[in-house]
């Protein structure tokens, strides 16, 4: 079968055919560039460029999974940015709200952007469930110091200090991990919770 057979015409105008194939892929390029490339040079030109940041840390004293699934992958239940060094695991939450970010007499998280308001999710809350998740998986986190990380892009206005853990700009969350010195483990246990962390993974994506 050739293309004249395909698109209806003989042999000889199967040119026709080669310039439709040529047009539904320079509009298939095009969709990936709009709907794929534009958003991340977006981010990055935001200063929002997550991987950047965590790529900054030190490859031998910590350990990152970027993506870690904690039930099957159906469900589409992941999380990103699981950072795993010597002082704990942190849990990092990437959020883009644009304007001012604060928490309100009822103790939710709010965003002030050109007058607007609107209530933001509980993200502190969040990482501790993923913590959690993650103590249930083995008893071996027992006592490892477990740090929450929110990120918002570096233009927002952030009115609101955590107790701990970390709540800012992103362009200050590589010096906050490296940073932290508050709770020690040796290398062989941070290896052995990164392994454990991507068999879990590997054993939800099936």
């Amino acid at each position: 079968m050739n293309l004249g057979d395909i698109f209806g015409h003989d042999p000889e105008y199967s040119f026709v055919g080669i310039l439709m194939a040529a047009l539904m892929l320079v509009a298939l390029f095009t969709c990936l560039i709009v709907f794929w490339v534009v958003p991340k040079i977006k981010k990055r030109a935001k200063g929002f460029n997550v991987a950047g940041q965590i790529s900054k840390l030190d490859k031998n004293k910590f350990k990152v999974i970027k993506k870690m699934y904690f039930e099957n992958i159906r469900t589409r239940r992941f999380v990103s940015n699981i950072i795993i060094g010597n002082n704990g695991v942190f849990v990092v939450k990437a959020q883009f709200e644009k304007g001012k970010i604060s928490k309100n007499e009822r103790g939710k998280f709010v965003v002030e952007n050109n007058g607007a308001i609107h209530v933001l999710g509980d993200y502190e809350d969040e990482n501790q469930k993923v913590f959690e998740k993650m103590k249930k998986i083995s008893n071996r986190f027992d006592g490892v110091k477990f740090y929450s990380v929110v990120v918002f892009p570096n233009n927002c206005e952030i009115n609101y200090t955590p107790e701990e853990g970390f709540f800012g700009r992103l362009k200050d969350v590589a010096d906050y991990i490296q940073n932290q010195t508050g709770f020690k483990m040796d290398d062989a246990k941070r290896d052995d919770l990164y392994s454990m962390l991507c068999k879990e993974d590997e054993k939800n994506r099936r």
